[in-house]
């Protein structure tokens, strides 16, 4: 997706449930931060890194996944 980079490992090794984006400047991480939370999508602000976390666990389905990889691109277009 333009306008962000992955940077959680990308090694097997290291992978896990997490993943944070960086985004270029722009891009305000706390406005993505809230517009993604009046969706119901929750994410952790990195302020510190124009970044966004987003932690998925056994609870999340492919659709809960999908779902926010849609509404970020939704913002992110703006």
């Amino acid at each position: 997706m333009e306008g962000l980079q992955v940077i959680s490992p990308t090694s097997p090794e290291l992978q896990t449930g997490i993943v944070s984006i960086l985004l270029d400047d722009s891009f305000d991480n706390r406005a993505l931060f809230e517009a993604l939370g009046k969706k119901e999508i929750i994410v952790k602000l990195l302020p510190k890194y124009n970044a966004l976390r987003f932690s998925c666990h056994m609870f999340n389905t492919e659709a809960d996944i999908d779902r926010m990889v849609s509404q970020l691109e939704v913002e992110m277009k703006g």
